[in-house]
């Protein structure tokens, strides 16, 4: 048994780094330095794929010039896929939502044949992994877990961790 974030450095062909992890109900900062999970570096977000998900459909319902029955007939299989497959995270988040140029729409077709265009839907969806607080959500984000997993590994190491 070994700890994933260590696993998936090893997948890489690496044995020290800061391992950063989206699942589907739970986020993961692991800190690993030679081999060994630093316990004291781990770090979780209660924010992952699901949450992701759900914050998608009601963007959507909220957002979109899709038909409501279209939506509604999304399973929770389809709206990973489209999740998957158009959404990304924007570097300048506050700027493209001002501009409406900055983000490029995309076109999804569901099994059954009809079309979803998502618009700022696309950069909205994973935000907040580095904003808990768009989902009601007290705590640091992504980015702040890793930097504060990054300073329990001794100083002398961290350059090598990154």
């Amino acid at each position: 048994l070994a700890n994933t974030g260590f696993l998936s450095l090893c997948a890489h062909g690496r044995v020290t780094g800061l391992a950063v992890e989206a699942g589907a109900a739970v986020s993961h900062v692991t800190s690993v330095w030679g081999g060994q999970t630093l316990r004291k570096g781990t770090r979780s977000l209660a924010v992952a794929g699901d949450h992701l998900s759900g914050h998608l459909y009601q963007l959507l319902l909220q957002h979109s010039h899709t038909e409501p029955a279209v939506l509604q007939a999304l399973t929770k299989k389809v709206l990973t896929q489209l999740k998957e497959q158009c959404c990304y995270v924007s570097l300048d988040y506050e700027g493209d939502l001002q501009e409406e140029g900055s983000h490029h729409p995309a076109r999804f077709q569901t099994p059954d044949g009809r079309w979803i265009t998502l618009g700022k839907e696309r950069f909205c969806c994973p935000e907040p992994l580095f904003r808990p607080e768009l989902l009601q959500l007290s705590c640091p984000g992504l980015h702040q877990l890793a930097w504060q997993s990054l300073h329990t590994v001794p100083q002398q190491a961290r350059t090598h961790v990154l």
